[in-house]
């Protein structure tokens, strides 16, 4: 079931789905720039990783800073970016979600 949805989440960037980078690669997504947010595909990633919060995608030619992955969230402190509640990678579900705003410069 798992492997028919991925297969879906993949066709689906084929029609109508967009780029994103993330630590020099490019990596398939549907994105909603004015909302902060993009899906892609877990499978995409390999053994790179998810992007963490705080670390910086372009998406739409536009650096930005990821302040959530899914079901996690993070908050913005005078001392930088601090984890509220962590990134549970849940197995049954091959997509990720990730949130972002305009890039902070430190």
């Amino acid at each position: 079931m798992v492997t028919d949805l991925n297969s879906a989440l993949l066709d689906a960037f084929t029609v109508a789905g967009q780029k994103f980078s993330w630590n020099g690669q490019f990596y398939s997504c549907i994105a909603n720039a004015e909302r902060g947010s993009l899906v892609t595909a877990k499978s995409l990633f390999g053994t790179y990783g998810y992007p963490r919060q705080g670390d910086i995608i372009t998406v739409a030619q536009r650096d930005w800073t990821v302040i959530k992955l899914a079901n996690a969230t993070i908050e913005i402190t005078a001392g930088g970016l601090v984890p509220d509640s962590p990134f549970i990678d849940d197995p049954s579900n091959p997509s990720l979600a990730i949130f972002f705003e305009p890039f902070i410069r430190k």
